[in-house]
């Protein structure tokens, strides 16, 4: 997982590679840090490694190359502050082979 700088009120582009073709990938952010997080039975009981809370920001559909680019507006009142951000994909019955990037963490600025 990659992204852009993160400003309040402009475009912030997120970029999860590797995925599978055709595969629906989540966006996920914390405000509270990267850690231990929960596991989600969704997902197989895959741990994420985002604090609570975690909010889902968007989700994509993995291109011929196996990435997925999500685009979002940075609300113009979000906090300045550092945000953590994760990206998933579910894989298999039930999830169980499900998989989850690296975590990025970026300040979110003027």
């Amino acid at each position: 997982l990659s992204s852009t700088e993160i400003h309040r009120g402009q475009q912030a582009a997120f970029t999860a590679d590797n995925a599978l073709q055709g595969e629906s990938v989540i966006f996920l952010y914390s405000l509270k840090g990267v850690g231990d997080g929960p596991c989600v039975p969704q997902l197989g009981g895959l741990c994420l490694e985002l604090l609570n809370p975690i909010k889902q920001f968007g989700s994509r559909t993995a291109n011929a190359n196996g990435t997925a680019i999500l685009n979002v507006i940075v609300p113009k009142n979000a906090p300045l502050q550092l945000a953590h951000f994760q990206s998933v994909a579910k894989r298999g019955s039930g999830g169980i082979d499900s998989v989850r990037s690296n975590t990025v963490s970026e300040a979110i600025q003027n």
